[in-house]
């Protein structure tokens, strides 16, 4: 009953055409997970132990929420408990507890449809050169540090179209993009830049949703074309790159 319930919540949250709804599962309680509301502005919470939601927190955001991430506890924010980090169609990036209290807000000049923290403990890459931050995608890509603000704006994504995910490997090296008309691109994350490093494939229409395996053996992705696409990541654990689309 509990899994109908989040189905139909998803559909109704989807309600507006091209808008694509958030949803996160908790990764150190994989029975929890977040997504929208049915006016897409608030938040679902389910233990999917049980027949009904958690909670249901209203009116997070003044936009559609396009995304939502849980963030580990180590970031300076909410430390101690867990939290969430949401982005929305109003250009709004927020960290909100899982009591609807909002510990942090970032304003943005665009529209945001994804946003990807680095997944390494908070400052724990800093002795290499690494600063942990916040990559947040709409209109193109940019970088959020909590110390400086927005940083880097990624200018080689070369397509003028908007970035509708954005996902980090396990260990923070590399970045993936899911872009409109389907384009799946790579960055190789450097201490002070993230380094273009091509297009690993497309679909025939624009990505829905896109994700990357705990392990890093594959991304997964699914279109609006019908079809789930799957990248073997390859070396240097894997084995070879490889590509399927399943319909």
């Amino acid at each position: 009953m509990s899994i109908r319930y989040l189905k139909m919540s998803l559909y109704l949250g989807a309600f507006n055409g091209r808008d694509r709804t958030g949803l996160a599962v908790d990764p150190i309680t994989p029975n929890m997970v977040v997504c929208c509301c049915v006016n897409g502005k608030g938040l679902s919470l389910f233990d999917l132990r049980m027949p009904l939601p958690l909670d249901l927190l209203y009116d997070v955001h003044h936009g559609i929420i396009r995304d939502i991430a849980f963030l580990h506890g180590s970031w300076p924010w909410g430390r101690g408990e867990r939290t969430l980090m949401t982005v929305a169609a109003d250009g709004v990036c927020k960290v909100v507890t899982l009591d609807g209290r909002t510990l942090h807000a970032v304003h943005t000049n665009q529209s945001l449809n994804t946003v990807a923290p680095t997944p390494e403990t908070y400052g724990s890459a800093v002795d290499d050169g690494f600063t942990s931050l916040v990559m947040l995608g709409g209109e193109n890509i940019s970088a959020y540090i909590p110390e400086c603000g927005v940083q880097e704006k990624l200018k080689d994504n070369k397509l003028d179209a908007p970035i509708w995910k954005l996902r980090y490997t396990s260990n923070g090296s590399q970045l993936f993009s899911a872009c409109d008309e389907g384009v799946v691109r790579r960055y190789r994350r450097w201490p002070d830049h993230h380094q273009y490093l091509g297009e690993v494939f497309r679909h025939k229409n624009d990505i829905e949703d896109m994700d990357i395996s705990p392990y890093d053996e594959y991304l997964v992705t699914s279109s609006k074309d019908r079809s789930v696409g799957v990248y073997k990541l390859g070396p240097p654990n894997h084995g070879v790159s490889e590509y399927w689309e399943l319909t």
